[in-house]
C-alpha cells in the first residue's frame, strides 16, 4: 500500500471562486482513491479534481511506511503544516505545504520555523495545523 497526499480543487455550489483541501489517502493506486475523494468533499457533489499529487516515500530523510493499525511504530510521526502568511502589495493569503517527521505537533511546528518559509514573508505568519490520526 502507498501514502498519497492530494491537493483538491473544487468550486462547490454558492461558492465564487475554486476553493482547495487536502487528502490524504492509502491505496495501492491513485485511481482506488476516487471514491473516498468524492466522499471527503460532499459538498462539492462529485465535481473535484486533482491539482497536484504525489506519492509520500520520503519525508526529512526517514522512509515512510504503511503499517497495520496497532503495530508498534516509533516515536517520531509524520505531521502535516499548513502554513499561511501575507505579503505586503498582495490582496491575498500565501501558503506553503509540509510533511514533517517529529516527536509531536508542537515540535513539528518548531523545527519547520527553523526554514524559510517565515522568513520570507514581510507580515505575520499564520500556522493552520492539521493532523489526522
Amino acid at each position: 500500500m502507498k501514502l498519497f497526499y492530494i491537493i483538491l480543487g473544487a468550486t462547490p455550489p454558492g461558492r465564487n471562486i475554486e476553493q482547495h483541501d487536502v487528502f490524504f489517502g492509502i491505496a495501492e493506486n491513485l485511481k482506488d482513491l476516487v471514491e473516498d475523494m468524492k466522499d471527503f468533499w460532499k459538498e462539492a457533489k462529485g465535481k473535484i479534481h486533482i491539482d497536484c499529487y504525489q506519492e509520500v516515500k520520503f519525508v526529512d530523510g526517514y522512509e515512510v511506511k504503511i503499517v497495520e493499525r496497532g503495530s508498534e511504530t516509533s516515536e517520531e510521526q509524520l505531521y502535516f503544516l499548513n502554513l499561511g502568511g501575507y505579503k505586503r502589495g498582495f490582496f491575498e493569503e500565501f501558503h506553503e505545504q509540509h510533511l514533517v517527521v517529529a516527536n509531536s505537533m508542537g515540535d513539528a511546528v518548531k523545527k519547520q520555523r527553523l526554514r524559510n518559509f517565515i522568513k520570507q514573508w514581510a507580515l505575520k505568519v499564520l500556522p493552520a495545523i492539521l493532523m489526522k490520526n
